[in-house]
C-alpha cells in the first residue's frame, strides 16, 4: 500500500491514461482484487468490474458483457511474491477475440485502457469525482461540462484541477465550507496540528472502513458529504481528540527545544 501511494503521488496530476495503465498492474490492486486468479481458464472479474464502476465509468455505463470480455482481456498478470513484482505470463493470457464496449479485438491491458478512454462517460465521472473532492458535492452541470471537456482535450488532472480552481463557481456560496473532511483527513490533520504520531493505537479508523494504508471498502470510498459523521463515528472522533490531547505533555517533554517552552 505504500508503494501504491508513492505511485499515486508521482503520477496523480500526470497523465490520466499513465495513472490507468499503472494502478492495473500495481501489486497492492493486484493482490486485493485477485488479480492472479484471472487466467484464460477461469477469468476473474473483480479488478476489470471495479475499474469501470469506481475508477473510469460509474454505473450504468457498462454491461455485463463488458465487465467479463475486459477480465479476459487482462488475463496473465500475476504477483510475484518472491520478487515483489507484478509479471505478465503470456501462456496465462486469454488471445482469442473480445467484444468489449462495442470493440471487437484481441485486446489486452493496453487496449483496454485505450477504449476505456474513448468513452465519454469517463470524462464525466472523473470530472465529477475530481469536483466533488476539491470544490462541492453537487457541483453544476455546466461546471462539470467544463470539466469534463477540459480532461477531453489534455487527459492531464493537473489541467482539470487548474480550471477547477480558477473557476467563479469554486468562490461561490455552494463552495463555501461544502466539503467535510473524511475521517484519514480528520485524524492527519488533528495529528499535524498537534504534531503527534500518527501511529495505529492512537487512531482507530477501521471502524470507518480506512486508514492509511489500509485499501477503502469498496462501497465505502472516502465521502465528503459528511456521511460518516453519525453517532459512532462522531463519538469515535472524540475519544481521539481526548487521546491526542492527554499526549500532549507527554510529548513536550520529550522534545530537545522543552527547555524553551
Amino acid at each position: 500500500m505504500v508503494r501504491q501511494i508513492g505511485l499515486f503521488c508521482r503520477l496523480g496530476f500526470g497523465s490520466f491514461h499513465d495513472l490507468l495503465l499503472a494502478v492495473g498492474t500495481d501489486p497492492a490492486m493486484m493482490i486485493w482484487l485477485d488479480a492472479g486468479r484471472n487466467i484464460k481458464s477461469s477469468s476473474n472479474e473483480n479488478y476489470s468490474r471495479e475499474v469501470m464502476e469506481l475508477f473510469t465509468l460509474g454505473r450504468g455505463h457498462y454491461t455485463e458483457t463488458d465487465a467479463k470480455e475486459a477480465a479476459r482481456s487482462l488475463t496473465g498478470w500475476v504477483y510475484e511474491e518472491a520478487t515483489d513484482q507484478a509479471v505478465f505470463r503470456p501462456e496465462r493470457h486469454d488471445n482469442t477475440v473480445k467484444n468489449m464496449l462495442c470493440n471487437h479485438g484481441n485486446w489486452d491491458e493496453s487496449d483496454v485502457t485505450e477504449l476505456l478512454l474513448k468513452q465519454q462517460a469517463l470524462y464525466d465521472f472523473l470530472a465529477s469525482k475530481l469536483l466533488q473532492a476539491f470544490a462541492c458535492v453537487n457541483p453544476s452541470p455546466s461546471w462539470l461540462a467544463r470539466i469534463a471537456a477540459r480532461l477531453h482535450q489534455s487527459l492531464q488532472i493537473k489541467d482539470a484541477l487548474y480550471e477547477i480552481f480558477i473557476a467563479d463557481e469554486f468562490y461561490g456560496e455552494g463552495c463555501f465550507r461544502a466539503l467535510v473532511k473524511t475521517p484519514m483527513e480528520y485524524a492527519a490533520a488533528l495529528a499535524r496540528t498537534l504534531q503527534i504520531p500518527l501511529v495505529a493505537r492512537w487512531w482507530r479508523l477501521s471502524r470507518h472502513g480506512t486508514g492509511a494504508v489500509r485499501p477503502a471498502r469498496c462501497g465505502r470510498l472516502a465521502r465528503r458529504d459528511g456521511s460518516w459523521h453519525g453517532c459512532t463515528g462522531v463519538c469515535a472522533g472524540r475519544r481521539r481528540e481526548r487521546r491526542a490531547v492527554r499526549r500532549i505533555p507527554q510529548l513536550v517533554s520529550a522534545r530537545p527545544w522543552r527547555s524553551e517552552i
